[in-house]
């Protein structure tokens, strides 16, 4: 019987070496999952806001073109009526 002893003692310090690896290994591939689901969220809200920022620039450009082209148009506007001032100054003038 003393080697049935020992064979049991074996094999529960082998049991409970299996069982406690397992629970290590475990909770450090729970850990290193989680750290990494944190860098694929970190890195899905960073994309989330380089797609937003680039869309406010680029729809800062858009209203820059616009406000420029509207700009050019109310200057040549103004050149239009101070040129016609001028020509009504002129009939006023002669007659």
């Amino acid at each position: 019987m003393p080697g049935t002893e020992f064979q049991l003692t074996i094999f529960v310090f082998l049991f409970i070496s299996f069982v406690s690896g397992w629970a290590f290994g475990y909770f450090i591939d729970r850990r290193y999952l989680k750290s990494k689901m944190i860098k694929k969220d970190v890195l899905k809200e960073y994309s989330l806001i380089k797609k937003e920022r680039d869309a406010l620039v680029k729809e800062i450009i858009e209203t820059k073109e616009h406000l420029l082209k509207r700009e050019t148009q109310l200057s040549e506007e103004i050149k239009i009526m101070k040129d016609g001032l001028k020509l009504l100054r002129k009939k006023n003038t002669i007659s």
